[in-house]
């Protein structure tokens, strides 16, 4: 079970630098999100011997709807300048075009399967991979992530660089985007 939350928001500008005269258009969207999703999946880790662990996962999610509230507002600005030499500048005029708070919207989270596979190394070394296949409506995307992180020494008490754990990661989305 999963609680996604949060806002996005989003400002869009059109305009054309090159008439004074012309109206610039902002758009101003804020999305609030907070709902619930499903997600499953299980674990199965191993010990190879003294040394050497290994770590499979399994992971799915349905398609779910999530369901947020958005408040946005269109307006024109004009500056009433005639030229870029007229040191004189006028002050912007705002007009509404269009304006609404807390409209009621939706959007699909994809399916998604994911696998994983991590080896560990004497709690010194772990690498991992993980696989995906996200269904969007129109499209299947197959995200790649592999990562790497080492600690040189997880017992050490005299030295923190070696109890840090230094991380590195790559990934690849055949995004739809």
């Amino acid at each position: 079970l999963s609680y996604l939350f949060g806002s996005i928001n989003e400002n869009n500008t059109i305009s054309y630098p090159s008439y004074n005269t012309f109206y610039k258009t902002f758009i101003q969207k804020s999305n609030r999100i907070g709902n619930l999703y499903y997600d499953f999946g299980f674990q199965y880790y191993t010990t190879i011997n003294k040394k050497h662990f290994l770590t499979a996962g399994f992971s799915f999610n349905t398609t779910s709807t999530i369901h947020y509230r958005q408040d946005y507002v269109y307006f024109n600005v004009i500056q009433n300048k005639l030229s870029e030499s007229q040191q004189i500048k006028y002050p912007e005029y705002n007009d509404t075009i269009e304006q609404s708070t807390g409209v009621k919207n939706s959007m699909k989270i994809p399916k998604t399967i994911g696998i994983g596979l991590t080896y560990c190394y004497d709690n010194k070394i772990l690498a991992g991979i993980d696989l995906y296949q996200q269904k969007y409506l129109n499209n299947t995307s197959y995200p790649v992530r592999i990562g790497l992180e080492i600690t040189p020494n997880p017992k050490s008490i005299r030295n923190y660089y070696q109890r840090v754990h230094y991380r590195l990661g790559v990934q690849y989305t055949d995004s739809y985007l």
